[in-house]
């Protein structure tokens, strides 16, 4: 299992980014940082990289991946929090009280979030009970490589608000905040976790990121006497402008901000956003004059974000963001006639069945009107399910795949390539008579072949016919 999978960091890259740097120019002017919200010690990693030692880290965290994360990292032992599972979890309170106690702790958490009730989360639940000594093992393996480097700094199980007061009256201390973005940072997920688990810890200490904000800037903006830092995820008001040491343009009408105390003792940045880059494909594209017969070879191959978000700009113009996981070329005889994005994350999380299309175009051939409805129906067939299932995520996932959805915004109420193909799930109205389409098919036992077939039997002369004499 990876560790990775449900501790989640909640920093941007270019913010982080800063944040290191950061500690690099304090580590001459401070002795020490504190870090309230330590969670999964991102900010103890950075401040390390920044030149702090571990000792002078001193964090703190009443989740339950915040104290299980901070005890290890302190040092101390897992029976310190006096751990125990009830239900069907019971069986990890042997392995918590073993040599892999962390990891155990971890992982039996990890399936205490899933929910019975759904079945595929069903499965894995019983997956993770099952083999629960060797999910427990390799935990405890990733656990010790993630902490290894902030080993022996100074964690305490204490409350937010208890850890800023104690800190922010000294004046060789840095204290950097991350709030997080969930009430006390606690998912659906946690919640139910907690409702078959108990352990040794302060209550949480019911701090709402909006309502808890004004109390927060209070303290660390207000006149501390440590130099504070607080990451913000909102807009700004104008009393805390002069405050910005930082922003990231998260995307055109969204700005992120760093704020200090002091900000005339930090230079302050923009990280703007990164640029999209692109890149012509090594296969030729499908031209005018291309003739698909039924001996056309279809494939779909892999390929780059650069390549598909040039060949989307290419044949849709003008569209926006259409970020996607994996990115495939829809190949005719070698030729590059189509181009798609999927999401592959819930199945290969053992989530749900499914796979998403996040988009998908094809070239535009006067003579062949319908070619997407040929990349749809491939979509659809058997042979792509196969495909799918090869790939690097999917191949790992505990789950049989068989539906295949996609999302599209449409200024019609239905679209007609998918009529026949699809189930039309979900129609939302949207701003300026446009529509929000959810479709969803399963996999059938066609192969890309047997499409072509089809396709040429019905739709391929749907067009416009060729200029006799220019082809004798």
């Amino acid at each position: 299992m990876n560790l990775g999978a449900f501790i989640e960091s909640t920093l941007p890259p270019p913010q982080r980014g800063y944040l290191e740097g950061l500690f690099k120019r304090l580590r001459d002017d401070c002795s020490s940082v504190h870090i309230p919200f330590s969670g999964a010690l991102e900010l103890a990693h950075a401040a390390v990289f920044g030149g702090f030692a571990p000792p002078d880290v001193h964090c703190s965290d009443v989740t339950f991946v915040g104290l299980v994360m901070g005890t290890m990292a302190a040092g101390r032992t897992v029976d310190t929090l006096s751990i125990e599972f009830s239900g069907d979890l019971q069986p990890f309170n042997e392995l918590v009280a073993g040599k892999h106690g962390f990891g155990a702790a971890l992982v039996g958490w990890r399936a205490g979030q899933l929910r019975p009730e759904v079945y595929f989360e069903q499965i894995a639940r019983r997956e993770i009970c099952k083999n629960r000594a060797i999910y427990a093992e390799r935990m405890q393996r990733d656990l010790l490589r993630a902490i290894a480097p902030v080993a022996g700094l100074d964690f305490q199980p204490i409350g937010v608000w208890s850890h800023l007061e104690s800190c922010i009256v000294d004046v060789d201390a840095a204290v950097v905040v991350n709030p997080p973005l969930l009430t006390d940072g606690v998912t659906a997920a946690d919640k139910r976790a907690a409702a078959m688990c108990t352990w040794a810890g302060p209550e949480l200490p019911g701090f709402n990121p909006r309502k808890s904000r004004d109390q927060l800037y209070d303290l660390v903006l207000g006149d501390p006497k440590a130099l504070c830092v607080v990451v913000a995820r909102h807009q700004l008001d104008q009393a805390e402008s002069d405050r910005v040491i930082f922003a990231h343009e998260h995307r055109a009408d969204r700005l992120e901000y760093i704020l200090c105390s002091r900000p005339d003792l930090v230079p302050a940045t923009l990280a703007p956003r990164a640029e999209t880059r692109v890149s012509a494909p090594i296969w030729p594209l499908v031209s005018d004059g291309f003739e698909i017969t039924d001996q056309t070879r279809i494939d779909f191959v892999p390929t780059t974000r650069e390549v598909a978000l040039y060949l989307r700009d290419l044949w849709a113009h003008k569209l926006g963001a259409t970020r996607s996981e994996n990115y495939f070329l829809f190949l005719l005889d070698g030729h590059a006639a189509g181009v798609f994005g999927m999401f592959f994350d819930h199945f290969g999380a053992n989530r749900s069945p499914h796979v998403s299309e996040t988009f998908g175009f094809n070239v535009a051939i006067p003579r062949y009107k319908r070619l997407n409805k040929l990349m749809m129906m491939c979509l659809v067939s058997r042979q792509a399910r196969d495909f799918f299932v090869a790939q690097p995520g999917p191949r790992n996932s505990l789950l049989e795949l068989t539906t295949f959805q996609t999302t599209c915004i449409s200024s019609h109420p239905e679209l007609k390539t998918n009529r026949g193909l699809m189930k039309l799930r979900e129609r939302r109205d949207l701003p300026g008579g446009r529509y929000y389409l959810n479709y969803v098919a399963p996999f059938n036992a066609m192969s890309f072949h047997d499409c072509l077939l089809k396709w040429l039997a019905k739709d391929a002369d749907v067009g416009e016919k060729p200029n006799a004499a220019a082809t004798t």
